[in-house]
């Protein structure tokens, strides 16, 4: 094995596997359980307007209630699942400190909220499709404190997101 290799993987995957470890830690201490903890590859990122699949794994947590947390290497996602009929009555506006995006269950490759869009084309958007489910998803910085993170979850609670 190339030793070299190994050290470089190890420089970038050690500290997303210690950050994992804090975030499981975090939530349970709050009181929060998971229901499946690994690394997956296969996400799919918009890039411009093209996809791009990543190969490599990042560490995804599952939580009871909330949804999907992953930890990617350069962003944090959290991402859950919502009706058609919450979809169109998100108070999106109370989102606007976040870079949201709301996609299909079914397609994701369809976009029907990013920041740029405006709120009646959206629902417009939503009204229409065939989806019964989407998945909004909340992107911050990779780095931030376990805190916000926590906060985020608080927030998507307040507005009866999740």
């Amino acid at each position: 094995m190339n030793l070299k290799i190994v050290e470089e993987l190890n420089n970038i995957y050690e500290p997303l596997h210690r950050q994992f470890k804090e975030l499981k830690q975090i939530l349970e201490k709050q009181g929060f359980s998971y229901f499946n903890a690994g690394w997956f590859n296969m996400h799919s990122i918009k890039y411009d307007d093209n996809f791009i699949n990543e190969y490599f794994p990042i560490p995804v947590l599952s939580v009871k209630g909330v949804g999907d947390i992953g930890l990617n290497l350069d962003h944090i996602f959290i991402e859950t699942t919502i009706s058609k009929e919450k979809a169109l009555n998100l108070q999106l506006d109370k989102f606007n400190d976040y870079n949201i995006e709301i996609y299909g269950v079914s397609d994701y490759f369809i976009d029907y909220y990013q920041p740029n869009l405006g709120i009646e084309v959206y629902k417009e958007k939503i009204h229409k499709s065939d989806e019964k489910e989407f998945h909004f998803t909340i992107y911050l910085p990779q780095g931030i404190s376990m805190e916000k993170i926590i906060s985020v979850i608080s927030k998507l609670r307040e507005y009866e997101i999740i």
